[in-house]
C-alpha cells in the first residue's frame, strides 16, 4: 500500500510538473504576441523603438497566397520575419556574440594576422619589392585572357592609378601595418574610424581574388548586347553605371591586406565590354578619386556614397550620355552631420564611437521645379518625378540602393524620371515605366555585379512583353 501511494504521489508530481511546463511554454509563446499587439495599440511609438530595421538587405517573406505542399514553410517564414521583438532579440544575440568574440578580436586575432603576414613588406610609394618585380615579370610573359586592346594586370600595375582603380599606393595602406579587425563578421574596422563592408563580395573585390574568366566576361557581354538589341528595336537608349565599392575609392583607410591582383574585377569587366562592343558603360573610379581631393564622397560609417559621391557619379553618367556636365565646385553646397550608418548597425558598434561623418546638401538647378512626385526619394523602392527640366525625355534607373541619392539630380535633368529597386521591377507601375521609357539606365554597385546577367534578362523579358 505504501509503495502504491508513493507511485501515486510520484505520478501526481510528474503530472503537475508537466502541466506547469505546458503553462510556462504557452505563456512564453503567447505573451510576447499579446504584449506586442497591446504596445501597437496603446504605445505605438514605444513599439516602433524596438521594431527597427536590421539592414538585412532582403525583402521580408510574403504571406502565402495559395495553399500547397510548401504552405506551412511559407507561413512559418512569414511569421518568423514578423516575430514580436524580433529586431531586439537578434540585436541582443549579436551583442552577446560580439562580447564573446571580443577577446579574440582585440588580442589574439591581430597577433595571428601579424604572424600570417610577417612576410608582407609594403614597397615605398611608386616602388616595388624584389618579389613583386619577379612576379610581374612572370605576368608580363604570360598570355592574357583579355582581347586585344584590353591591358593585362601587369600592364595596369606598371601604369599606377591609370585605369586600374587599384594602384600600389591606393591598394596598400600609407602609414604602415594595420591589422584587419572584423566586427560581427560584417564590418571591417579601418584606419581613422573608417568602416568598410566585409560581405557581398566587397572584400573579394578589394583583394582582387574574384577575377572573371574569359568565358564569364563573354557571358556578361552577351547579355548586355542582347538587351541593347531589344532596346534599339524599341527605340530606347541603354546605359550601364557600376558605382565602385567604398574601399576601392578610399583604399588608404583599409587595414593591411595582401592584394592578389590590382587589376580588379569591375575594371576588367568594363574594359572588356568597351574593347569588344559599343555598349555604353562606365565605372566612375577615376572621377571619384579626382573629386575626393576636395570632397568626402562616401560615408565613413556606411557602405554608400553620400550626396557628393552620387553627384560625381551622376555627372560621369551624363558624360557617357554626351550631356552637359556640371562641376561640383561650381555649386553652392552645405555640409551636414551624418551619424550611425549601416556599418555601425550591422557591426553592432556603438555609434558614439564613430561620430563625425558628413554629407552635403547640394543646391543644383534650383530653377527647375519638380511638379509631381510619387514615393519618397530616400526610402521608397519605387520613386518617380515629373519636372520642368529642359530635357523632357523619360528615364528609368533600375538598380540597388546606390541609385537612390542620384534621384535628386536626375529629376532636375529629365522631365520624367523613375528610380526602381531591382526587386520591384515586376510591379505593374514599374513594368509600364520600363516599357515607356526613352532611356534605361542599369545601375549596379561593384559588389553586386554578380547579379547583372539575370537582372538584364529580366529587363529584356519586360520589354518584350
Amino acid at each position: 500500500m505504501q509503495e502504491l501511494k508513493k507511485e501515486e504521489g510520484a505520478w501526481k508530481g510528474s503530472r503537475g510538473f508537466a502541466i506547469f511546463s505546458i503553462i510556462v511554454f504557452m505563456t512564453a509563446l503567447v505573451l510576447p504576441t499579446v504584449v506586442w499587439l497591446v504596445m501597437g495599440a496603446a504605445w505605438p511609438a514605444e513599439r516602433e523603438g524596438v521594431d527597427f530595421q536590421l539592414d538585412e538587405n532582403r525583402n521580408m517573406a510574403p504571406f502565402p497566397e495559395t495553399f500547397g505542399p510548401t504552405y506551412g514553410q511559407e507561413l512559418e517564414a512569414y511569421y518568423n520575419d514578423r516575430l514580436p521583438f524580433r529586431s531586439a532579440i537578434i540585436l541582443a544575440q549579436r551583442n552577446l556574440t560580439m562580447w564573446m568574440e571580443k577577446p579574440y578580436d582585440d588580442l589574439l586575432g591581430p597577433c595571428l594576422v601579424k604572424l600570417f603576414y610577417d612576410d608582407f613588406k609594403r614597397p615605398e610609394p611608386g616602388g616595388r619589392t624584389d618579389k613583386e618585380n619577379e612576379e610581374n615579370a612572370i605576368k608580363a610573359d604570360a598570355s592574357s585572357v583579355l582581347p586585344e586592346g584590353v591591358q593585362n594586370s601587369s600592364a595596369h600595375e606598371n601604369d599606377g592609378d591609370k585605369n586600374s582603380g587599384g594602384s600600389d599606393e591606393a591598394s596598400e595602406p600609407l602609414d604602415g601595418y594595420f591589422p584587419p579587425k572584423v566586427h560581427n563578421k560584417s564590418t571591417i574596422e579601418g584606419r581613422e574610424k573608417w568602416l568598410f563592408f566585409a560581405l557581398e563580395n566587397s572584400l573579394e573585390d578589394y583583394l582582387g581574388n574574384n577575377i572573371l574568366s574569359e568565358e564569364e566576361l563573354k557571358t556578361y557581354l552577351d547579355g548586355m548586347e542582347e538587351l541593347e538589341r531589344i532596346c534599339e528595336e524599341k527605340g530606347k537608349k541603354l546605359y550601364f553605371i557600376l558605382p565602385p565599392n567604398k574601399e576601392q575609392v578610399y583604399a588608404e583607410f583599409m587595414p593591411t591586406y595582401k592584394i592578389a591582383d590590382t587589376y580588379k574585377r569591375a575594371q576588367r569587366l568594363v574594359d572588356y565590354v568597351q574593347a569588344n562592343s559599343d555598349i555604353k558603360i562606365i565605372y566612375p573610379i577615376e572621377e571619384l578619386k579626382a573629386a575626393k581631393e576636395k570632397w568626402q564622397l562616401y560615408f565613413k560609417t556606411d557602405t554608400h556614397w553620400n550626396d557628393a559621391g552620387a553627384f560625381v557619379g551622376t555627372q560621369a553618367l551624363y558624360a557617357l550620355m554626351e550631356l552637359p556636365v556640371t562641376d561640383l565646385s561650381e555649386l553652392t553646397t552645405e555640409e551636414w552631420a551624418f551619424n550611425s550608418g549601416d556599418l555601425v548597425r550591422v557591426g553592432n558598434l556603438n555609434g558614439k564611437d564613430y561620430e563625425g561623418d558628413i554629407s552635403y546638401t547640394i543646391y543644383y538647378k534650383l530653377y527647375v521645379d519638380v511638379t509631381a512626385e510619387e514615393g519618397e526619394n530616400f526610402s521608397s523602392d519605387i520613386y518617380s518625378t515629373v519636372s520642368t527640366a529642359e530635357n523632357q525625355s523619360s528615364i528609368v534607373v533600375l538598380g540597388d540602393s546606390f541609385r537612390i541619392s542620384m534621384g535628386q539630380f536626375l529629376s532636375k535633368d529629365f522631365g520624367r524620371c523613375m528610380l526602381l529597386n531591382s526587386f520591384n521591377m515586376q510591379e505593374a507601375v514599374a513594368v509600364e515605366a520600363i516599357q515607356n521609357a526613352d532611356i534605361i539606365v542599369i545601375e549596379s554597385v561593384e559588389r553586386m555585379n554578380v547579379n547583372l546577367p539575370d537582372f538584364m534578362t529580366s529587363i529584356g523579358n519586360i520589354l518584350e512583353r
